[in-house]
């Protein structure tokens, strides 16, 4: 009996299967980076496009006023899920989920939100503490 040789294509299949899933346990657990756009400054997009000569015939534009830093906004740094106990003395203690937030300020300090629903947001995101522990896209 002739051994059986198992086809190339098999070995594609199984290798992109197994990257795809292992992209999606990452994805899952956070270990990707979120996917954002940002806008560009009209102007600087502006500039860009001109060619030199037009750049430099152009009339420089006015300074924007820069917009104070936002006190209540800052960059997700971590969520996690812990476990709260509720009535120890009790005989049936109760659990509850609750979601720690830790965000990164413009100004460089920290802080730390708990809420009991999952944040609807990841790590990496910008957002602004709104009204107590809720947190809006800034």
């Amino acid at each position: 009996m002739q051994g059986v040789k198992t086809h190339p294509v098999v070995f594609v299949a199984g290798a992109t299967v197994l990257l795809i899933s292992a992209m999606g346990v990452a994805g899952l657990t956070g270990l990707l980076p979120a996917a954002s756009s940002k806008l560009e400054n009209p102007a600087t997009m502006a500039a860009r496009q001109m060619s030199a000569p037009d750049a430099q015939r152009a009339r420089p534009l006015a300074p924007q006023a820069q917009a104070p830093a936002c006190k209540q906004c800052g960059v997700i740094e971590s969520i996690r899920t812990v476990e709260i106990h509720s009535d120890a003395s009790a005989k049936n203690v109760r659990k509850a989920t609750a979601y720690r937030i830790t965000l990164r300020m413009e100004d460089g300090t920290y802080r730390t939100l708990s809420q009991p629903q999952a944040p609807r947001f990841a790590a990496g995101e910008r957002a602004r503490i709104a009204k107590g522990p809720v947190l809006e896209r800034e």
